[in-house]
């Protein structure tokens, strides 16, 4: 369950269920694989990408375990 990842891998959540990972530029394998668990939840249809400056992109899906649905988001610094 979502949960169950949140206190293993010492997540914080945020008011209204948001999980901000951070920029996945600096993940590690740990926090790779982490991600490819949340997405196993993924609710269909609730990829969003954004533009949030020059070469920044934010990602969020919705997960649902069938208890809490939770906003999962991601960034990434695709300029050189």
């Amino acid at each position: 369950m979502i949960k169950d990842i949140i206190e293993n891998n010492k997540l914080n959540v945020k008011q209204g269920n948001i999980i901000d990972m951070g920029w996945m530029n600096g993940w590690n394998d740990q926090m790779d694989d982490m991600y490819q668990l949340l997405r196993t939840y993924l609710v269909k249809d609730t990829n969003t990408s954004t533009p949030i400056g020059r070469c920044l992109t934010e990602y969020k899906f919705q997960a649902n375990d069938g208890i809490e649905t939770y906003t999962i988001i991601s960034k990434v610094d695709s300029g050189d």
